[in-house]
């Protein structure tokens, strides 16, 4: 996978490059990204190698790294997970730098280090937004561990990542339109509001497709309720995986794992490299190994495969989306069987990671 990544050539690690060029050259922050994904960005740049042999040959140093916080009976499945899931895609982009910090904010609390945990998640939050959706989670496991909850820990944690977020605002008070684009854009063809407008174009309500905002993605009538409608279902799995965890009926890996998937489900956008924040938690959940690695098949099959086909031919709307809704329904079912799993179960107590 490393030799492919290094001999292909990639939109994202050129726009990348462009980035690290932009603020060297005159202090320009990423228009699309966090400021502090600047940091991948440039180290790359700063190497006496090519840009993209140093930015792949750190993503894979990275995944390595992940492979090995995980314990051994999880690194081959988290290994497999990748490759088939996202190949070297997971080698193009930085996301593995904010899965880095969720595990490592994973294995803090599993030894009651919570503190650690909280600046582990700051960390992350500041590089991609995700992590800040497992600050609850790590809050449920400090009560669980003490018997109360201890805000100071949870609001010094939330404080960092505000003040992480909120610093490159000094620089630039343009930054903000990052967020502000994020909440403004069209459903990605991948998400699960694009699979919702995707069922009601089925039944004749019409569709748009095309590539603007930097990708593929579906617009209609139907867009406001099929959001609505994955909003919905994002806080309802992230509220009933922190429930059952709460109610100690599932384990922390299953837990993180849900809260992440419910948010990843509720989001506009759900491109393939966003499963790498799913699988370090499916590989330590070890359940379901073989819907794991369908979803992460069906996910490849559409980017980078199926659009590096089609994508200059005519692009048919019901086949723009189709795979990934496919994915998105399986991901779902895959969900529910982990959910019934919990509910099964009679609670157990307050265990934490080991």
């Amino acid at each position: 996978m490393l030799a492919v990544a290094l001999s292909r050539s990639s939109h994202s690690v050129e726009l990348y490059h462009r980035y690290a060029q932009a603020f060297l050259t005159r202090g320009a922050l990423p228009p699309q990204y966090p400021a502090w994904s600047l940091l991948p960005m440039l180290f790359p740049a700063l190497l006496h190698l090519p840009y993209r042999t140093a930015f792949v040959v750190q993503m894979a140093a990275l995944a390595a790294a992940v492979a090995i916080l995980l314990p051994p009976s999880s690194r081959s499945r988290f290994s497999l997970y990748v490759l088939v899931g996202t190949g070297i895609i997971a080698l193009d982009r930085y996301d593995l730098w904010p899965v880095l910090c969720t595990v490592l904010a994973w294995r803090a609390t599993g030894r009651r280090r919570f503190t650690a945990a909280y600046l582990w998640l700051a960390i992350g939050t500041a590089l991609k937004l995700y992590p800040l959706a497992l600050f609850p989670f790590v809050a449920l496991e400090e009560r669980l561990a003490a018997g109360r909850l201890k805000p100071s820990g949870l609001l010094g944690g939330l404080a960092a990542a505000a003040g992480l977020l909120a610093l490159p605002l000094l620089w630039s008070p343009r930054e903000i339109s990052v967020y502000a684009f994020a909440l403004g854009r069209s459903p990605e063809a991948e998400s699960l509001a694009a699979s919702g407008q995707l069922l009601a174009h089925a039944w004749g309500v019409p569709l748009r497709a095309g590539f603007w905002d930097g990708s593929w993605n579906v617009t209609g009538p139907a867009a406001p309720i099929a959001l609505l409608f994955a909003l919905l279902v994002g806080v309802a799995l992230y509220a009933r995986f922190w429930q059952l965890r709460r109610q100690g009926r599932i384990e922390v890996p299953r837990a993180w794992l849900g809260g992440l998937a419910g948010l990843v489900l509720a989001f506009k956008v759900f491109s393939v490299q966003y499963l790498l924040w799913l699988f370090p938690f499916a590989a330590l959940d070890g359940a379901a190994t073989l819907l794991w690695i369908a979803v992460g098949l069906l996910s490849a099959a559409f980017y980078p495969l199926w659009i590096s086909l089609y994508a200059s031919r005519h692009l048919y709307l019901a086949q723009l989306a189709l795979l990934p809704t496919a994915r998105n329904l399986l991901l779902l079912l895959l969900l529910w069987r982990l959910l019934r799993a919990g509910i099964r179960n009679s609670p157990t107590g307050s265990q934490a990671v080991g």
